[in-house]
C-alpha cells in the first residue's frame, strides 16, 4: 500500500489552520511527478510536476491566476514515483470551504 495522503477538505481563508492542498507521503515515496487540479467545468487550476510531498511550499492555496476559488468541488490528478522505481497514481476530488 502507498501511503499518500490526500486531503479531501481545505480552506484557504488565511486564518492559519488547513489553508493549503497540501500531499503528505510515507519515506518510501520519492516524487511527486505531477499533481493537477480541475474545477467543475474542466479548466485546470493548478499544476505542479516534479516536487517532493509534505512541501508546504508547493502545495496548492486554493487560488487560480491570483484569485481566491469559490467554494466548491475540484477534482486532482496524481502521479508519483517510489523509491524502488515504481510508479503509482491517484483520482479524487477535495472540497474547499471558506
Amino acid at each position: 500500500k502507498d501511503d499518500v495522503y490526500v486531503p479531501n477538505v481545505f480552506s484557504p481563508n488565511g486564518d492559519g489552520i488547513n489553508d493549503l492542498f497540501l500531499i503528505s507521503a510515507s519515506a518510501d515515496i520519492e516524487e511527486i511527478e505531477h499533481l493537477s487540479i480541475y474545477d467543475r467545468w474542466g479548466n485546470m487550476v493548478y499544476l505542479k510536476e516534479f516536487f517532493v510531498p509534505n512541501d508546504v511550499n508547493v502545495a496548492w492555496d486554493g487560488t487560480f491566476r491570483s484569485q481566491a476559488v469559490d467554494p466548491g468541488v475540484f477534482v486532482y490528478r496524481i502521479l508519483w514515483k517510489k523509491k524502488d522505481g515504481s510508479n503509482s497514481s491517484s483520482y479524487g476530488d477535495v472540497t474547499v470551504i471558506k
